[in-house]
């Protein structure tokens, strides 16, 4: 089975150097949000983090600037040669013993073949206080995901499914993906903080 780890980034050199997943295949897709103040008047990274994620084996780097939902949708398609695609943000890591953590996963997708969307378990050590204790971060079948829009309705194969018709409820143990901010350094957080404060319905039609 083949998993990817699949990571938005921009301008994020210092949290890269702290989580950078090792154990798997990943991908970065850089490039500024709308709406997000831009640095260095560059809509990609200019801080050092493209020739570090470059510099790291089993690795693939992406360039692609759009709305959160467009590069949402460019990672499903950028993961298309894999059976499963992970995502995690740049200020995530994961705790935990990965080869368990494949083996509970194979069993489960055999177990549950109707299941297209895993749980993974989630804790927080700084940056989001909502009481959350796991996160479907797991796709099956990349390439034929979409998402709609911020309620996270998505479309397999070109059918519209409801929120949860396609999920796996039960978490799928071995690792953990732990939140926390603080690996971010302090310029680049306080623009994410801005950003996040504009509305959705705003954010994602400027430019």
């Amino acid at each position: 089975m083949k998993i990817v780890i699949s990571r938005l980034t921009y301008n994020e050199f210092d949290a890269i150097l702290k989580t950078h997943p090792r154990y798997c295949d990943t991908q970065y897709v850089d490039g500024r949000f709308p709406a997000f103040t831009k640095i260095k008047d560059s809509d990609v990274s200019t801080d050092g983090s493209i020739r570090l994620i470059q510099s790291y084996p089993n690795t693939q780097y992406f360039q692609f600037f759009g709305s959160y939902l467009d590069k949402i949708n460019y990672q499903f398609q950028m993961a298309k040669d894999y059976d499963v695609m992970i995502m995690l943000s740049c200020d995530e890591y994961i705790e935990g013993d990965w080869n368990n953590f494949v083996k509970n996963l194979e069993w489960s997708m055999r177990v549950h073949p109707d299941k297209r969307i895993f749980n993974i378990p989630f804790k927080v050590i700084s940056g989001d206080d909502r009481p959350i204790k796991s996160k479907d971060r797991i796709f099956v079948d990349p390439k034929n995901w979409t998402v709609l829009d911020r309620h996270w309705r998505y479309r397999y194969k070109g059918k519209e499914e409801l929120h949860r018709a396609w999920y796996m409820d039960a978490d799928i143990n071995g690792i953990t993906i732990v939140h926390d901010d603080t690996v971010r350094n302090k310029k680049r957080n306080k623009l994410m903080t801005k950003y996040q404060k504009i509305p959705e319905a705003v954010a994602d039609t400027l430019k």
